[in-house]
């Protein structure tokens, strides 16, 4: 019996299989390397900083908007309940 390591994949020999994960090394390498220098970038800079400032604003205004309609919910309740209870 062979070595699981020295199988065949269903797309090619363990030697393709070796290089394509190789390049998905390199290539997640690559990527983290961009993601920490934007990240360097979103927090040195005048311009990355008002970009934090304005999906900071954002975020703000979404999570306002979800606590007021919350708050409308609860009051359109509590006085259906109210009503419920005057009629009973």
């Amino acid at each position: 019996m062979e070595e699981p390591t020295q199988q065949a994949s269903a797309t090619g020999s363990p030697d393709d299989l070796t290089e394509r994960l190789s390049q998905a090394k390199a290539s997640f390498g690559k990527g983290l390397d961009e993601l920490l220098s934007v990240g360097k970038e979103l927090l040195t800079t005048q311009e990355g900083r008002k970009h934090i400032g304005r999906s900071m604003d954002q975020t703000g205004a979404e999570i306002m908007g979800t606590l007021e309609e919350t708050a409308r919910k609860a009051t359109e309740y509590i006085s259906s309940v109210l009503e419920q209870k005057r009629k009973d």
